[in-house]
């Protein structure tokens, strides 16, 4: 255990350096891996020094409850995550009505590696679906010269996807927002087509990196979008792990603010 212990730590303290250098350190959430880094450390030193013969020994009770808490915690942590990963790999219709594609930062006015892999899947799925109606969700950060959605209608056309089939959603800032103010969207265009019958509602999917697609579902199912499909697309393989962990906490935040 105490082995585990200390090679917990210094792979969590490489990959923390890690991130800081592929990433930089404007990136807040790679601090978390150094955190996990001093806790596992700390462990390695608490097992080896403070439940040592004649070192001062907690109480049973004590150990106990740190034990069950931390299986619990453990128990938690790997459940979240088997439903993050699951999603991951979920398969989609090709006969979507519309696919909501979610915004990510852009770098002035060009989108940034990640929201490009959202953006390449979407018009892989055209390719599947030419009658697709796209909407492309996301604000104006304090640092963007343009909307997310903005730069995303471009990327989609420059990629040969008509203008008609592209509703811009340029206000949200969150996931949450994303969802609700598209699907606002999408009701309002699809009561308005004159394809529209009574009763029959649309089909819709999302599209967003692989570890967000069990996030973005989980929030649509609050909105009382209970079928929308999950669209997962490519995520950069060197992040995956952090990102994997940030929607621990993500999911974590969502539920406590009643989002999912």
């Amino acid at each position: 255990m105490s082995l585990l212990l200390l090679t917990g730590a210094l792979l969590s303290f490489l990959y923390f350096l890690f991130l800081i250098i592929y990433t930089g350190i404007g990136s807040t959430f790679s601090y978390t891996w150094l955190m996990f880094a001093i806790l596992l450390a700390g462990g390695w030193a608490a097992r080896k020094y403070l439940f040592r013969p004649f070192s001062v020994r907690l109480p049973l009770w004590l150990k106990v409850s740190l034990i069950t808490t931390a299986m619990l915690a453990v128990c938690l942590f790997l459940f979240v995550e088997g439903l993050v990963i699951h999603s991951m790999f979920l398969s989609y219709p090709d006969d979507l009505d519309y696919v909501i594609i979610l915004g990510a930062q852009v770098k002035g006015e060009r989108v940034t590696k990640s929201l490009a892999m959202r953006l390449d899947k979407a018009l892989e799925y055209n390719r599947q679906n030419d009658h697709v109606i796209f909407v492309v969700s996301g604000g104006q950060g304090a640092d963007e010269v343009i909307t997310e959605a903005e730069a995303m209608k471009r990327y989609l056309m420059a990629g040969g996807v008509e203008e008609d089939r592209i509703i811009m959603e340029g206000h949200s800032k969150n996931t949450n927002e994303n969802l609700k103010n598209s699907f606002s969207y999408i009701v309002v265009n699809w009561y308005g087509r004159e394809e529209w019958v009574e009763g029959v509602n649309p089909r819709v999917g999302v599209i967003s990196n692989n570890f967000h697609i069990c996030r973005a579902r989980a929030i649509a199912r609050k909105q009382g979008f209970s079928k929308i499909s999950g669209i997962p697309a490519k995520a950069d393989p060197f992040l995956l792990p952090n990102q994997v962990l940030r929607e621990f906490f993500a999911l974590l935040k969502d539920w406590m603010v009643g989002n999912i």
